[in-house]
């Protein structure tokens, strides 16, 4: 059998992110709960939807949705999706490409969401402050706007910095498809000066005999930030942060090493006693 080492320079792979391994666990439930005030009908904007495990459900629940992802790949199978769909369900769904921190001008919309840490995958602090400005213009004056990041423990990211050559991690073995599994492991290496972390993941498709019939890989770049970091990028974009909380817990996580937080925040409106509600 020849080895196929196949290098996958996006981490936007359909196949891959669909099997829910490594980076990004899934928030369709929290996102879910967090919109179930939302009044039925409403237009719901998630920015990075990938192949639509967190916008699909809500589509479902009778939210109209708008979903926007840089990655024509992940469109497609989120397409391809929608076609099992009842047509009550596909009809409501907008599927828009479009890189971040640029959004569609889609007109007032109830509530923007952006799960899986897709803020991280912004490197530089200023497309952060554009991002949120441009959320800013979309949403109604009442509209909500939903985020979560993953802040990484400042001892891991020191370790993984301190190594010469980044660190190398497993994530364990997962079943495949048929009689075949992957193993998966990360190598993960830290810029301290840029606050850069460069991840490589790796899949080895393992056949029934325990032979390596193929590796894949996933590259990702991502500028890790702590809650604080975001919510005053937000309130210098004109946002009330509402909240911010804990989600770990959640999802089932054990403390330590990436900490999810939910953020939460709305557009500030100006008042006679602070003339400057963006501002900190």
């Amino acid at each position: 059998m020849s080895l196929d080492t196949s290098m996958s320079n996006a981490f936007y792979d359909p196949e891959m992110y669909s099997l829910k391994i490594g980076y990004a666990p899934r928030f369709d439930r929290i996102y879910a709960d967090e919109l179930a005030a939302v009044p039925a009908g409403s237009t719901v904007l998630e920015l990075g939807c990938g192949t639509g495990d967190v916008l699909l459900p809500l589509a479902r629940g009778g939210a109209r949705v708008i979903g926007v992802d840089s990655s024509a790949d992940m469109l497609a199978h989120f397409e391809r999706l929608l076609r099992d769909e009842p047509d009550e369900v596909s009809d409501r769904v907008t599927l828009i490409r479009e890189t971040l921190p640029d959004v569609p001008s889609t007109g007032p919309v109830d509530a923007v969401i952006l799960p899986n840490d897709i803020v991280s995958h912004l490197v530089d602090d200023a497309a952060v402050d554009r991002l949120f400005a441009n959320i800013h213009s979309v949403l109604a004056p009442d509209g909500l706007l939903v985020l979560d990041i993953a802040e990484f423990d400042v001892v891991e990211l020191g370790s993984i910095a301190a190594a010469p050559h980044g660190l190398t991690r497993p994530h364990g073995f997962f079943p495949y498809t048929g009689d075949r599994h992957l193993r998966v492991e990360e190598h993960v290496a830290y810029d301290r000066a840029a606050s850069v972390l460069d991840s490589v993941m790796r899949y080895e498709v393992l056949e029934a005999d325990a032979t390596v019939g193929s590796v894949r890989y996933r590259k990702l770049r991502m500028h890790p930030r702590l809650a604080r970091e975001i919510t005053l990028s937000l309130r210098l974009a004109g946002f009330e942060v509402t909240a911010v909380e804990g989600i770990g817990h959640l999802l089932g996580k054990e403390p330590g090493g990436l900490e999810d937080v939910l953020i939460r925040a709305r557009p500030a409106h100006p008042t006679s006693t602070d003339p400057h509600p963006g501002g900190i």
